[in-house]
């Protein structure tokens, strides 16, 4: 047996949108067999976080004028995450 893969998925927030439907739709869709899905929201949850389990839904720390730069707050939260992909969705620009 194999130790399913942690797939982070980052977005913006999951507020009603189209892509914001699809990475809905590609958490709940991926085989969890092989897959251990998550998002991480960079401004706030939205309303489509509510269609999945509260773990898989991560909030990351407020961002400061300088994590544009240097996102150390993101860095440890992706540390303590440890996912073994990020998959980074349109709209965030880090």
């Amino acid at each position: 047996m194999t130790v399913p893969r942690r797939v982070l998925h980052l977005v913006l927030d999951l507020h009603e949108g189209g892509l914001e439907r699809v990475v809905v739709d590609l958490v709940q869709g991926t085989d969890r067999g092989r897959f251990e899905t998550s998002v991480l929201c960079l401004a706030r949850r939205g309303q489509l976080a509510d269609e999945l389990p509260p773990n898989q839904v991560h909030l990351a720390p407020a961002m400061t004028a300088g994590s544009m730069l240097i996102p150390l707050a993101l860095t440890r939260t992706l540390e303590q995450l440890a996912p073994d992909l990020v998959h980074i969705h349109s709209g965030v620009w880090f």
